[in-house]
């Protein structure tokens, strides 16, 4: 799923009951996104994102983390592989549950109640949405709006039951590769920023506005845990566009673990470019030693 996320309208900072809808909607969207298959999904999005009048992003101004980002933290921490099982059964009216196992063992099941407050028996450790452990006695936790996770060590008998044990001996075929945790960004000026954003609905052209040459950056994020070497590299645009770097020399950097490296381009648009026609500007990576990193797509345009 390339995108989700909550349209919450505010002038400025979302109060805290739109706090409270946005974490939510963000756990209930992932582990439904899962559920029915998704391999990845992404949330739109993680930065301060205030765009005409809704807020998207999960920190507020000061880049600090709003409830949202918590939860996400939790969801991510609990799910660990996140296979889908199945989902809960018998649960009482207007409950629901998925059942997921986090590939060390554990079933870790995830339950929110549509409105009432409502007890569930399930046997486990229970957290709630920011990952607090619930104090309770015997088997009951009380399933609200907020979503609630009880981890437990079960995984494997279910999956037997269902005759699919092979699955948990398998390999993750959603892990990551080494590259996959190289992630390309393109980056431009304030002033190049793309016309007429009007959620999304506005009329061509859509891509960045470029003049005849406009320096830009491509950042190269390493979300690995080890440093990597990535070469990075421009596609051919064609249609009178060409894409360079400004040294031949920096496009092989040295990206250390967590950490960002720019990388300067020019990009530049010939006599024979029209204006304010989209154009594809495509990059791509390699590590050293092998393995393709995903591509950075954007469109831009002559303005």
């Amino acid at each position: 799923m390339t995108e989700c996320g909550a349209f919450l309208t505010t002038s400025s900072d979302l109060t805290p009951a739109q706090e409270q809808v946005q974490a939510r909607y963000l756990v209930r969207s992932m582990v439904e996104g899962l559920a029915a298959g998704n391999t990845r999904q992404f949330w739109f999005a993680a930065p301060p994102l205030h765009d005409d009048g809704v807020w998207f992003g999960l920190l507020d101004r000061d880049y600090g983390p709003l409830p949202a980002y918590s939860a996400f933290a939790t969801l991510t921490a609990l799910l660990g592989a996140a296979h889908f099982v199945g989902p809960v059964p018998q649960l009482p009216t207007g409950v629901r549950g998925f059942r997921f196992d986090d590939g060390c063992g554990h079933q870790v099941s995830v339950l929110w109640a549509a409105a009432r407050h409502t007890r569930v028996s399930l046997p486990g450790v229970a957290y709630d949405i920011m990952g607090r452990r619930i104090e309770r006695s015997g088997k009951a936790v009380v399933v609200s709006p907020d979503p609630v996770y009880v981890v437990s060590r079960e995984a494997a008998s279910i999956a037997r039951d269902r005759g699919a044990a092979d699955a948990l001996r398998r390999p993750d075929p959603g892990s990551l590769s080494p590259a996959e945790h190289i992630v390309l960004s393109q980056r431009y000026a304030a002033r190049n920023a793309a016309p007429g954003k009007d959620d999304g609905d506005a009329p061509p052209p859509h891509g960045y506005r470029l003049g005849r040459r406009t320096r830009m950056s491509l950042d190269v994020y390493n979300f690995g845990g080890q440093g990597r070497y990535v070469t990075v590299a421009a596609e051919s645009m064609g249609a009178g566009w060409s894409v360079r770097p400004v040294s031949v020399a920096d496009t092989r950097v040295w990206v250390p673990a967590g950490g960002r490296v720019g990388v300067e381009f020019s990009v530049e648009a010939g006599r024979s470019v029209r204006r304010r026609v989209d154009r594809r500007l495509a990059f791509g990576a390699r590590l050293d030693g092998g393995g393709e990193v995903p591509g950075s797509v954007a469109l831009v345009h002559l303005k």
